[in-house]
């Protein structure tokens, strides 16, 4: 079982860390202003509004739930300087550019790494697309 005090914990750590307030947070994740208390309660820990709280804050929904230490994100997407190549898009897709990428890609990158699933899927199916000719 998950501790609900310690999700609402960490969700106030690191948003204080990133020198945002919990209420600019759950504005721009389009939360209601009681989530976090709600969630701290054990009320409303719903994965979506998970999701949209570490994508916000750039880490993993593990680091949330407690069952990383770090919250760094894993796994996912990765781009190379080699042949443009984009290989193994997970859910929580971390994306590192290697050196030798412009500015655009590395943008690209991170827009593209706040997408949700349904979202990456299709702009990769529309890459495919253009890369075939379609």
């Amino acid at each position: 079982m998950y501790n609900s005090q310690e999700i609402a914990k960490r969700i106030k750590i690191k948003a204080k860390e990133k020198k945002i307030t919990i209420n600019q947070l759950l504005l721009a994740c389009g939360l209601g202003k009681n989530t976090i208390v709600k969630m701290g309660n054990g009320t409303d820990i719903l994965s979506q509004n998970l999701a949209k709280i570490a994508d916000y804050l750039e880490i993993s929904v593990d680091y949330l739930l407690g069952r990383k230490d770090t919250p760094e994100i894993t796994g996912g997407i990765h781009i190379s300087s080699g042949d443009g190549g984009v290989s193994s898009m997970g859910d929580d897709a971390n994306i590192t550019v290697s050196n030798g990428i412009d500015a655009t890609t590395e943008e690209f990158a991170k827009v593209f790494s706040r997408l949700n699933l349904d979202d990456k899927f299709e702009v990769m199916q529309l890459l495919m697309q253009k890369k075939n000719g379609k």
